[in-house]
């Protein structure tokens, strides 16, 4: 799910997904977006458990998983859109004025055309079926979307404003990243000190825009192939030590109480957990070989718009037919959300529309 980038040997092009050509794929970056793609499914589907009050009992553990999932994923996936906004658009030079306002397009049609959908599907489900539905949003709600997003595609919306911003200031004002990137520290640490509210827009903006930029950095600077494993050990015990505080405390990485202890080194494992996943998807053939996280990477786009709508039919159908071990609740849900959402993709690839 990261930006709707195509990369082939030598040029660049979008499409109608979060992904990359099939003519010439980065099998690495495909693996990495279908593990971020499958761990926002997750954290969703889980979150949607407690929000909804379902599984009561297992909330210490659905804690877990969600504190560490929102630890990483989203960090992760912003690396990949900064990665491969970088390599088509500012890299490469062929045409890639006119594909940037193509894809900024195609971003907003698909926040707006999904927004409304989700907005739809919750107030039909909850009005007229009276299911359990999480998050439904009044029509005024659904008015100000195009300003402070409060669906599930912010993402969609952020990378829209890193996209005007980082290619005015890098390919318009001949900014370097020497310059740029100390500043989205300072705006990441500044967004990290807002409090948690209804309102997400302006902390998401400044709190996600250094994974960003570190993913500019990591394709002009060619990082990808400098981290060694010497690099990759304190790395990888940061990454290690952010997970096993969440297991063993059970509280969150991104708390913002007492933000110099929490906030502020639980940001740094949450970046350190991303770059260790990035790492393992270069370097393990299992990983970055993986036919079902390539083919999940490649249809990132489809399962990201399409699993609320999904998890929302699944859950009340699980619960109703019996399922009701939370494990295997929990573990056929994330699986058949994926598989619908794939077996989806294919249909909405045949009818363009997108």
């Amino acid at each position: 799910m990261s930006g709707s980038i195509d990369v082939k040997s030598g040029s660049s092009q979008e499409s109608g997904t979060l992904g990359i050509s099939p003519k010439k794929r980065i099998p690495w970056i495909d693996a990495c977006k279908g593990i971020g793609v499958s761990f926002v499914v997750l954290g969703h589907l889980v979150g949607g458990y407690m929000k909804a009050d379902v599984f009561s009992g297992y909330l210490s553990v659905i804690g877990r998983i969600v504190y560490i999932v929102y630890g990483f994923h989203m960090p992760l996936l912003f690396m990949l859109s900064g990665y491969t906004f970088h390599m088509a658009y500012c890299r490469e030079r062929d045409g890639g004025h006119a594909r940037y306002h193509k894809q900024i397009m195609n971003f907003i049609w698909i926040f707006s055309l999904f927004s409304i959908l989700l907005w739809g599907m919750k107030w039909i489900a909850a009005s007229w079926f009276h299911l359990n539905v999480n998050d439904v949003y009044a029509m005024h709600d659904l008015l100000w979307e195009w300003i402070f997003p409060k669906t599930l595609y912010w993402y969609l919306w952020d990378l829209v404003l890193y996209y005007i911003i980082f290619y005015t200031v890098l390919e318009k004002m001949h900014c370097s990243m020497k310059l740029v990137f100390p500043i989205t520290i300072a705006l990441s640490l500044l967004g990290s000190l807002l409090p948690l509210s209804n309102d997400q827009t302006p902390r998401n903006l400044l709190y996600f825009s250094l994974p960003f930029s570190i993913g500019i950095c990591a394709d002009m600077y060619d990082w990808i192939a400098k981290i060694t494993k010497k690099v990759m050990m304190p790395i990888g015990c940061m990454a290690l030590g952010g997970i096993a505080y969440v297991i063993i405390s059970g509280k969150s990485l991104l708390e913002n109480n007492k933000w110099y202890i929490n906030t502020g080194w639980g940001y740094i494992a949450g970046l350190c957990i991303a770059v260790s996943v990035i790492y393992l998807c270069v370097h393990l053939a299992p990983l970055k070989e993986s036919k079902i996280l390539n083919y999940c990477g490649r249809h990132s786009l489809e399962i990201y718009v399409l699993h609320p709508f999904v998890q929302l039919i699944t859950r009340e159908g699980l619960l109703m037919v019996g399922i009701t071990n939370f494990y295997i609740n929990v573990m056929m849900n994330w699986f058949m959300t994926i598989g619908i959402c794939l077996f989806a993709a294919d249909f909405l690839r045949r009818v363009h529309l997108y």
